[in-house]
């Protein structure tokens, strides 16, 4: 007799065991198709990762155009001669430009030229732009001379001391100080001639190069009022977000609106940027620039000027700082960290030594974009 505790062989069914078979390479085929599909994920999410897309947001003539051609320098390797035949035209359009505005603004003020022979020149000015139009005329000698004998009045140095009080191009003393350089057969423009020429941006500008093993595009949007309804076009797959600042313009008014203090105008497009749904999650920093123009222009002009309230003194520092927390409090979204740089745009080792600074938030907010940090 058998003992009760014993046990029996238990026979398993050729069926039974060919369906486990195949169930089981059933998962092993799903969790293969699981993985590569998890493996693809994560080389699309790292290509991405490689791209960056920086916007350069800010009002018109607050730096934004002069920085992308900064990074064109640094990263690619700058402008053609073509490229740079064209500049010199807008160059000397430029200083044009500046001249008519010089003369126009004498009037405005009611200053008198100290040579009255200039108003010879100012004649002989108006009746050639007339002719030949503001952006066809060629630049001849005599035509420099003239322009010169202008810039050198003193009745005009009186004017452009008072620029604040009327449109003028930030780069008119640079121009008016190289006019015996500009007016020769075989100029071509030097990179610091290309980074001080001034054409208003129209439309979409993208500069691409490749930094630290990834793919930048830098895109530039003029930032006049006429310009700013084609941002949203760009506001798609955006990493970071340059906005630019001139805070040299705090005594300044708009040129599309002579009632608009300019860094007022500025505040107010920052304050709609930075708490955009839009880029709740986007790295953002402020280039706080010009500088070099505020420092100057802070020794004679009291910030007192642009926010009657402010009681701190006329330091570059203190005054600058004061504007800074200005665009720092229209933050509403407090988790938010907002970077700030004071930047001098037309200075390329500047602008090298920030940009790098800025590589390291720029690919971060790239990665966690992704989900990826």
């Amino acid at each position: 007799m058998k003992e009760m505790g014993s046990s029996a062989s238990v026979k398993v069914s050729p069926i039974t065991h060919r369906r486990d078979t195949v169930q089981t390479c059933n998962l092993q085929v799903a969790w293969k198709r699981h993985k590569n599909i998890e493996k693809m994920l994560y080389a699309a999410k790292l290509e991405a990762s490689r791209t960056v897309k920086l916007l350069l947001l800010g009002a018109g003539e607050s730096g934004k155009s002069t920085i992308a051609k900064q990074l064109r320098l640094i990263h690619l390797n700058g402008f053609s001669e073509e490229e740079r035949l064209v500049f010199r035209l807008i160059i000397h359009c430029n200083v044009t430009e500046s001249t008519l505005a010089l003369l126009g603004a004498m009037t405005k003020l009611g200053i008198s030229f100290s040579n009255p022979k200039i108003e010879n020149d100012a004649a002989y000015l108006y009746s050639y732009m007339n002719m030949t139009g503001t952006r066809d005329h060629e630049f001849t000698p005599e035509l420099v001379q003239v322009i010169d004998r202008i810039w050198n009045d003193h009745g005009i140095q009186e004017c452009y001391k008072r620029s604040n009080e009327f449109q003028l191009l930030d780069n008119a003393g640079y121009f008016f100080g190289r006019l015996s350089a500009l007016s020769g057969d075989n100029y071509i423009p030097c990179d610091d001639d290309i980074i001080r020429a001034r054409l208003k941006s129209t439309g979409i500008i993208p500069t691409e190069f490749k930094f630290r093993k990834r793919r930048f595009v830098v895109v530039d949007i003029g930032g006049q009022r006429t310009e700013r309804r084609k941002w949203i076009h760009c506001f798609d797959d955006v990493t970071a977000i340059i906005y630019t600042v001139a805070i040299s313009a705090f005594d300044q008014k708009l040129r599309e609106d002579p009632t608009k203090n300019r860094i007022r105008e500025s505040m107010d497009i920052f304050k709609a940027v930075c708490n955009s749904v839009w880029f709740k999650k986007t790295s953002l920093m402020i280039f706080f620039n010009k500088t070099d123009l505020f420092e100057e222009k802070i020794k004679t002009v009291p910030l007192t000027v642009f926010s009657p309230e402010y009681t701190g003194s006329n330091s570059s520092r203190e005054a600058r700082n004061y504007i800074r927390d200005k665009f720092l409090a229209l933050n509403k979204f407090k988790h938010r960290q907002i970077y700030h740089h004071f930047t001098v745009a037309t200075d390329t080792q500047n602008i090298q030594f920030v940009f790098d600074s800025c590589a390291d938030v720029i690919v971060k907010g790239s990665l966690e974009s992704i989900g990826m940090f």
